[in-house]
């Protein structure tokens, strides 16, 4: 019954999270043009947690908002102490898929309700959190509630940010209702954090492990790059005298490649650079681009070299203007270094997953998650699930619903084991 509970709310987000609503219980039934995009501040987003905050005053959790948007259920423990806190995110990237984030706050509220009926004498509360941004794809900054949470950001910087539209993220929850006064003190209102996830990538389902228990989360940084050069005509502009924004950025975009991949080769292989966003303007055929904003993500799981690699990327743009006679500004949207997650925490996951006879690896988390933030206050862990073909950050991500049962059991036993006082 659990589980039919569980497979019937994930899918119901999914269905929320798509522009042309669609229910999409089985593998078979995804469409790669029909993923989910459920941005901060826009109507699917609203809806999802509406459905979120209706799953939680069910359950008979307290409902709390913060200043920035992040949104907690607690479930009272036997005696007043800093609770066991679980969850994640609901945001998504453009067309993403229906499992990443909701897994965790899904999974987070059944392990409660779980714990509810069974009766489990918890000491410590509860919290079941859903944080606000974590994939950034509307304001630009990804993990934007758990930075904030952590003392990362501050609320003034976060509320000030603004989308593509110009629309400030205060003026976004002010729309959606979805604020309030909480002023929470993660060092003295949190004992730990564990948070459940898909892994995102191909090592649980290749191995056929049923739990990854992360002990590491790679650092990452953004960086936004504007290129300005002349617009012109494309016919009557001879090639020796054009001033091309976009054919500089093609070059930018290569030695982005190219860095990476030496950088990979030369030490573990976890180097990665994308330029994952392009804009030019005025984007037409017979017009030479006047500018063009890329968008460029760099991870390593070293933050010495992912400062090297930073460096050489800026040092690239810079060297734009000589070549092309462009004008070029970078600005570093995010930087979020190596975490290394709890010993204690990591370990009792490890703990509970074998009680429970699952099979189990230690891994790095090769992306990044609002768990990285809270790791560098309180302690804190991750549970990951395989994820089908190592696809995510796509409609074709998916994940067995056996897996994800796997994952909330661990995470069960786990909250159990937590929320002990000793």
């Amino acid at each position: 019954m659990s589980l039919e509970r569980v497979r019937k709310e994930v899918v119901e987000l999914g269905r929320l999270g798509r522009r042309e609503p669609v229910a999409v219980h089985r593998a078979e039934g995804l469409d790669p043009s029909k993923g989910i995009f459920r941005l901060e501040g826009t109507r699917q987003m609203t809806d999802a947690r509406e459905f979120v905050l209706g799953l939680m005053r069910k359950a008979g959790l307290e409902i709390r908002f913060d200043r920035v948007g992040n949104m907690f259920g607690r479930r009272q423990g036997r005696v007043s102490a800093r609770a066991v806190m679980s969850g994640s995110h609901l945001d998504s990237v453009a067309n993403g898929g229906q499992f990443d984030g909701v897994v965790g706050v899904v999974g987070g509220l059944e392990a409660v309700r779980r714990l509810a009926e069974e009766g489990y004498p918890h000491e410590r509360p509860i919290e079941i959190a859903v944080f606000f941004g974590e994939e950034g794809s509307a304001f630009g900054r990804g993990a934007i509630g758990s930075a904030v949470l952590a003392g990362m950001l501050s609320q003034a910087d976060a509320l000030n940010l603004t989308d593509e539209n110009g629309t400030s993220l205060r003026e976004t929850l002010r729309w959606s209702g979805h604020v309030g006064d909480l002023e929470m003190q993660l060092a003295d209102d949190v004992a730990c954090f564990v948070e459940l996830h898909v892994e995102q990538g191909s090592r649980l389902y290749n191995t056929r492990t049923r739990i990854g228990v992360v002990d590491r989360v790679i650092g990452s940084s953004w960086l936004s790059i504007v290129i300005t050069g002349q617009q012109n005509h494309a016919g009557t502009t001879p090639m020796s005298e054009r001033t091309d924004a976009l054919v500089s950025a093609a070059d930018l975009i290569l030695q982005v490649k190219r860095y990476a991949e030496t950088m990979a080769r030369q030490y573990d292989g976890s180097a990665v650079a994308t330029v994952g966003r392009l804009k030019a303007f005025p984007n037409a055929p017979n017009v030479l681009s006047e500018t063009v904003e890329l968008g460029v993500d760099v991870r390593e799981m070293v933050d010495e070299r992912m400062e090297i690699l930073m460096n050489q990327i800026l040092d690239a743009v810079s060297g734009l203007g000589g070549r092309y006679q462009v004008s070029t500004e970078a600005v570093v949207r995010h930087k979020f270094g190596v975490a290394d997650l709890s010993p204690t925490v990591v370990g009792t996951i490890e703990r509970c997953a074998c009680r429970l006879r699952l099979t189990t690896s230690r891994i790095h988390s090769h992306a990044g998650h609002d768990a990285m933030n809270l790791a560098r206050i309180v302690p804190a862990g991750m549970i990951f699930i395989p994820s089908q073909q190592g696809i995510s950050h796509s409609p074709m991500e998916w994940s067995d619903w056996s897996d994800i049962e796997a994952g909330i059991r661990v995470l069960t036993e786990t909250l159990k084991d937590l929320s002990r006082l000793e």
